[in-house]
Protein backbone atom coordinates (compact mmCIF):
# COMPACT_ATOMS: atom_id res chain seq x y z
CA UNK A 1 0.00 0.00 0.00
CA UNK A 2 1.71 3.07 -1.17
CA UNK A 3 2.67 5.36 2.08
CA UNK A 4 0.33 8.76 1.80
CA UNK A 5 1.91 11.96 1.84
CA UNK A 6 2.19 14.05 4.50
CA UNK A 7 2.48 17.70 4.26
CA UNK A 8 3.76 20.18 7.01
CA UNK A 9 1.74 22.67 8.88
CA UNK A 10 3.64 25.32 6.05
CA UNK A 11 2.62 23.80 3.32
CA UNK A 12 -1.28 23.83 4.68
CA UNK A 13 -0.99 27.27 5.77
CA UNK A 14 0.64 28.25 1.78
CA UNK A 15 -1.78 26.11 0.26
CA UNK A 16 -4.99 28.18 2.06
CA UNK A 17 -3.28 31.41 1.18
CA UNK A 18 -2.92 30.37 -2.67
CA UNK A 19 -6.50 29.33 -2.00
CA UNK A 20 -7.72 32.54 -0.63
CA UNK A 21 -6.31 33.95 -2.98
CA UNK A 22 -7.85 32.53 -6.02
CA UNK A 23 -11.87 33.02 -3.78
CA UNK A 24 -11.18 37.06 -3.14
CA UNK A 25 -10.26 37.14 -7.31
CA UNK A 26 -13.37 35.24 -8.13
CA UNK A 27 -15.55 37.24 -5.90
CA UNK A 28 -14.34 40.43 -7.05
CA UNK A 29 -14.97 39.56 -10.62
CA UNK A 30 -18.30 38.33 -9.52
CA UNK A 31 -19.47 41.15 -7.95
CA UNK A 32 -17.73 43.12 -11.01
CA UNK A 33 -19.59 41.14 -13.48
CA UNK A 34 -22.95 41.52 -11.64
CA UNK A 35 -22.36 45.58 -11.19
CA UNK A 36 -21.93 45.98 -14.58
CA UNK A 37 -25.19 43.57 -15.57
CA UNK A 38 -27.59 45.06 -13.30
CA UNK A 39 -25.61 49.11 -14.22
CA UNK A 40 -25.49 49.75 -10.50
CA UNK A 41 -23.15 52.71 -11.65
CA UNK A 42 -25.81 54.56 -14.35
CA UNK A 43 -27.70 57.70 -13.11
CA UNK A 44 -30.99 57.50 -11.88
CA UNK A 45 -32.98 59.07 -15.42
CA UNK A 46 -30.25 57.06 -18.00
CA UNK A 47 -31.34 54.70 -20.25
CA UNK A 48 -30.65 51.57 -18.66
CA UNK A 49 -32.58 48.93 -21.62
CA UNK A 50 -32.16 45.33 -20.13
CA UNK A 51 -31.86 43.93 -23.77
CA UNK A 52 -28.33 44.79 -23.93
CA UNK A 53 -27.47 43.97 -19.94
CA UNK A 54 -25.60 40.81 -20.89
CA UNK A 55 -22.81 41.86 -22.34
CA UNK A 56 -19.36 41.66 -20.18
CA UNK A 57 -17.82 44.81 -18.82
CA UNK A 58 -14.34 43.52 -19.03
CA UNK A 59 -14.54 42.53 -22.64
CA UNK A 60 -11.13 43.08 -24.83
CA UNK A 61 -14.07 43.55 -27.42
CA UNK A 62 -16.31 46.57 -27.93
CA UNK A 63 -17.74 47.92 -24.57
CA UNK A 64 -21.20 47.32 -23.71
CA UNK A 65 -22.16 51.44 -24.83
CA UNK A 66 -20.40 50.94 -28.35
CA UNK A 67 -22.10 48.04 -29.03
CA UNK A 68 -25.26 48.94 -28.48
CA UNK A 69 -24.74 52.74 -30.06
CA UNK A 70 -23.56 50.04 -33.09
CA UNK A 71 -26.83 48.57 -33.23
CA UNK A 72 -28.92 51.65 -33.34
CA UNK A 73 -26.65 52.95 -35.88
CA UNK A 74 -27.21 49.47 -38.22
CA UNK A 75 -30.85 49.18 -36.65
CA UNK A 76 -31.39 52.80 -38.52
CA UNK A 77 -30.05 52.39 -41.52
CA UNK A 78 -32.27 49.21 -42.36
CA UNK A 79 -35.17 51.78 -41.50
CA UNK A 80 -33.95 54.51 -43.68
CA UNK A 81 -33.93 51.56 -46.32
CA UNK A 82 -37.18 50.29 -45.65
CA UNK A 83 -38.79 53.67 -45.67
CA UNK A 84 -37.31 54.94 -48.81
CA UNK A 85 -38.71 51.59 -50.13
CA UNK A 86 -42.38 51.92 -48.91
CA UNK A 87 -42.35 55.61 -50.05
CA UNK A 88 -41.20 54.40 -53.83
CA UNK A 89 -44.03 52.19 -53.60
CA UNK A 90 -46.34 54.79 -52.30
CA UNK A 91 -47.64 52.88 -48.87
CA UNK A 92 -50.26 54.42 -47.19
CA UNK A 93 -49.61 57.70 -45.52
CA UNK A 94 -50.23 56.90 -41.74
CA UNK A 95 -47.90 53.60 -42.24
CA UNK A 96 -45.27 55.79 -43.43
CA UNK A 97 -45.81 57.94 -40.40
CA UNK A 98 -45.50 55.09 -37.96
CA UNK A 99 -42.26 53.80 -39.31
CA UNK A 100 -40.99 57.99 -39.34
CA UNK A 101 -41.57 57.91 -35.78
CA UNK A 102 -39.73 54.86 -34.83
CA UNK A 103 -37.09 56.24 -37.37
CA UNK A 104 -36.49 59.51 -35.49
CA UNK A 105 -36.87 58.52 -31.93
CA UNK A 106 -33.88 56.10 -33.18
CA UNK A 107 -31.80 58.96 -34.25
CA UNK A 108 -32.34 60.75 -31.49
CA UNK A 109 -31.00 58.05 -29.09
CA UNK A 110 -28.01 57.67 -31.27
CA UNK A 111 -27.14 61.16 -30.81
CA UNK A 112 -27.12 60.88 -27.61
CA UNK A 113 -25.03 57.93 -27.41
CA UNK A 114 -22.53 59.64 -29.76
CA UNK A 115 -22.18 62.68 -28.64
CA UNK A 116 -23.93 63.29 -25.13
CA UNK A 117 -20.34 62.03 -23.06
CA UNK A 118 -18.37 64.16 -25.46
CA UNK A 119 -20.06 67.60 -24.91
CA UNK A 120 -21.50 67.51 -21.58
CA UNK A 121 -20.69 67.14 -18.08
CA UNK A 122 -22.32 64.29 -15.71
CA UNK A 123 -25.58 65.27 -14.32
CA UNK A 124 -26.49 64.17 -10.73
CA UNK A 125 -29.00 64.49 -8.35
CA UNK A 126 -28.70 68.16 -7.64
CA UNK A 127 -26.93 69.64 -10.65
CA UNK A 128 -28.04 69.38 -14.59
CA UNK A 129 -25.76 69.03 -17.44
CA UNK A 130 -24.20 71.54 -18.48
CA UNK A 131 -22.36 71.70 -22.14
CA UNK A 132 -18.72 71.64 -22.19
CA UNK A 133 -15.52 71.99 -24.72
CA UNK A 134 -15.43 68.75 -27.16
CA UNK A 135 -13.31 66.69 -25.46
CA UNK A 136 -13.72 67.61 -21.69
CA UNK A 137 -17.26 65.36 -21.45
CA UNK A 138 -17.71 62.67 -19.09
CA UNK A 139 -17.58 60.01 -21.58
CA UNK A 140 -15.64 59.51 -24.95
CA UNK A 141 -17.52 59.22 -28.69
CA UNK A 142 -20.16 56.61 -28.82
CA UNK A 143 -20.14 55.78 -24.25
CA UNK A 144 -22.86 58.96 -23.99
CA UNK A 145 -25.98 57.84 -22.33
CA UNK A 146 -29.47 58.17 -23.66
CA UNK A 147 -30.84 60.52 -20.69
CA UNK A 148 -34.25 60.72 -20.34
CA UNK A 149 -35.71 63.84 -18.90
CA UNK A 150 -40.08 63.43 -18.46
CA UNK A 151 -41.70 61.75 -15.69
CA UNK A 152 -45.45 62.33 -15.25
CA UNK A 153 -47.19 59.95 -12.55
CA UNK A 154 -50.61 59.77 -13.15
CA UNK A 155 -51.65 58.56 -9.93
CA UNK A 156 -49.14 58.93 -7.00
CA UNK A 157 -50.71 57.74 -3.07
CA UNK A 158 -50.65 54.93 -0.38
CA UNK A 159 -52.51 51.61 -0.33
CA UNK A 160 -55.67 51.37 1.84
CA UNK A 161 -53.64 49.95 5.04
CA UNK A 162 -56.79 47.04 5.21
CA UNK A 163 -55.33 45.65 1.70
CA UNK A 164 -53.62 42.37 2.91
CA UNK A 165 -49.74 42.81 1.85
CA UNK A 166 -49.43 46.40 0.61
CA UNK A 167 -51.31 47.99 2.87
CA UNK A 168 -49.66 51.16 3.20
CA UNK A 169 -47.00 50.73 0.72
CA UNK A 170 -46.71 53.75 -1.70
CA UNK A 171 -48.25 53.61 -5.53
CA UNK A 172 -47.36 55.07 -8.38
CA UNK A 173 -49.49 54.44 -11.29
CA UNK A 174 -47.19 55.36 -14.84
CA UNK A 175 -43.92 55.23 -13.23
CA UNK A 176 -41.50 55.13 -16.06
CA UNK A 177 -39.44 57.91 -16.67
CA UNK A 178 -38.93 58.77 -20.41
CA UNK A 179 -37.45 61.20 -23.70
CA UNK A 180 -38.95 62.53 -26.90
CA UNK A 181 -37.20 59.48 -28.50
CA UNK A 182 -38.12 57.06 -26.43
CA UNK A 183 -42.03 58.59 -26.64
CA UNK A 184 -41.49 58.57 -30.86
CA UNK A 185 -40.51 54.95 -31.06
CA UNK A 186 -43.71 53.99 -28.62
CA UNK A 187 -45.86 55.68 -30.47
CA UNK A 188 -44.57 54.60 -33.81
CA UNK A 189 -44.98 51.04 -32.37
CA UNK A 190 -48.39 51.17 -30.81
CA UNK A 191 -49.99 52.81 -34.16
CA UNK A 192 -48.63 50.29 -35.96
CA UNK A 193 -50.15 47.50 -33.68
CA UNK A 194 -53.40 49.52 -33.64
CA UNK A 195 -53.80 50.59 -37.02
CA UNK A 196 -51.57 47.93 -39.21
CA UNK A 197 -51.80 44.95 -36.65
CA UNK A 198 -53.82 42.85 -39.21
CA UNK A 199 -51.54 43.23 -42.02
CA UNK A 200 -48.33 42.53 -39.81
CA UNK A 201 -49.96 39.56 -38.59
CA UNK A 202 -49.56 37.87 -42.15
CA UNK A 203 -46.07 36.75 -41.92
CA UNK A 204 -44.64 38.93 -40.23
CA UNK A 205 -44.78 41.66 -43.02
CA UNK A 206 -47.66 42.70 -45.17
CA UNK A 207 -48.11 42.94 -48.62
CA UNK A 208 -47.31 45.92 -50.47
CA UNK A 209 -50.77 45.57 -52.15
CA UNK A 210 -52.45 45.30 -48.86
CA UNK A 211 -50.95 48.50 -46.70
CA UNK A 212 -50.59 50.73 -50.38
CA UNK A 213 -52.75 53.79 -50.85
Amino acid sequence: MAEKTRYSDAELEEFRAIIMEKLELAQRDYDRLKSSIMNKDGNDTDDTSPTYKVLEEGANTLSKEETLTTFRIVAVGLIIWYLAKIVKQNYKTGYIVCISLILAGAIGNIIDSVFYGVVFNESTHSTIASFVPVGEGYSEWLHGKVVDMFYFPIIETNWPEWIPGIGGEHFIFFSPIFNFADAAISCGIVALLLFYGKYLNKNIHPSAEEIKG
